[in-house]
């Protein structure tokens, strides 16, 4: 592996319903989920009014969840929830229906059937992982569909804010037509076991990064975030600019990297050593700051 000279990070997207404060960064911390707050389909990339944000589609969009509907059944207790959104300093707070928040993005075959697709597939080994009742080999299989639904989240979540986009067209496209993350992203898996399990999050930047030896790039060329469901958090990293991806450090034994697969045998779960909340603290903190390493 080469490592990385520096990842400039260019601007935090917790990637749920959050509002924006450009002096300083926002964050959402999903306490479950909400209903419909921000309609993207007002706040479009440029040249992609009523597009699909997986496919060629132009037309009439349907509403997404955030949050796959089948989180209801995996934590039928949560009802009623608190949500957080806004300034961490001072976050608003209100009460909501969990798993109930959607946005407006993408046509009803990638919906309904793409994407469901996906979240039906990983559902199983969620559950299993999320709830801390499965310990033992991950086959191939479930390392890509796990996979690739860590990088669904990132890529719906990130259109509850009007203008970041850190997950590009084409590793949507990718997601959609293969089922699988790009070949240039990394995702990795890590066991949470402290005290704020019952409180997902999902939190995403855009990037710049840069290999020894090469110079700042002029545009945002990587993406990183950052999953948590139960005691399960997903991991994910890509670069976008056709270069191969940079494994991000990680302490050793404390994650499970699945994509891309090696090749070499399956992965065994859990990790070694388990993410306390300190361990998360400091994940969510290194998507909010340069790197050197």
């Amino acid at each position: 592996m080469t490592p990385l000279l520096g990842i400039e990070s260019v601007l935090l997207a917790a990637l749920i319903v959050a509002a924006f404060d450009p002096p300083g960064h926002f964050f959402f911390e999903v306490r479950f989920r909400v209903s419909q707050l921000v309609d993207p389909a007002l706040h479009r990339e440029r040249g992609e009014s009523q597009r699909c944000a997986f496919c060629n589609y132009r037309g009439k969009l349907t509403s997404e969840h955030i949050w796959p509907e089948r989180f209801q059944t995996l934590f039928p207790e949560l009802k009623m929830v608190k949500v957080q959104h806004g300034d961490p300093r001072s976050p608003l707070e209100f009460d909501a229906m969990a798993f109930t928040g959607k946005v407006r993005i993408d046509c009803d075959r990638c919906n309904n059937i793409k994407l469901e697709t996906i979240e039906r597939a990983a559902m199983p080994h969620i559950k299993f992982l999320a709830l801390a009742i499965h310990a033992g080999v991950l086959p191939f299989d479930a390392q890509r569909k796990l996979a690739a639904f860590g990088v669904r989240m990132l890529a719906v979540g990130q259109y509850t804010h009007t203008q970041l986009r850190p997950i590009p067209r084409h590793h949507r496209e990718h997601l959609v037509l293969n089922r699988s993350p790009h070949q240039h992203t990394e995702v990795s898996l890590w066991a949470y076991y402290g005290p704020n399990f019952q409180a997902p999050q999902v939190r995403g930047i855009p990037q710049k990064v840069m290999l020894p030896g090469e110079r700042s790039p002029d545009w945002i060329n990587a993406y990183r975030g950052i999953v948590r469901i139960g005691h399960l958090v997903i991991e994910v990293a890509g670069r976008t600019d056709g270069r191969p991806v940079v494994f991000l450090p990680k302490p050793p034994g404390t994650f499970v990297r699945i994509w891309p697969i090696d090749l070499r045998g399956p992965q065994v779960w859990a990790p070694n050593k388990s993410m306390t909340e300190v361990g998360w603290e400091q994940r969510v903190a290194d998507l909010d700051r340069a790197i050197t390493l």
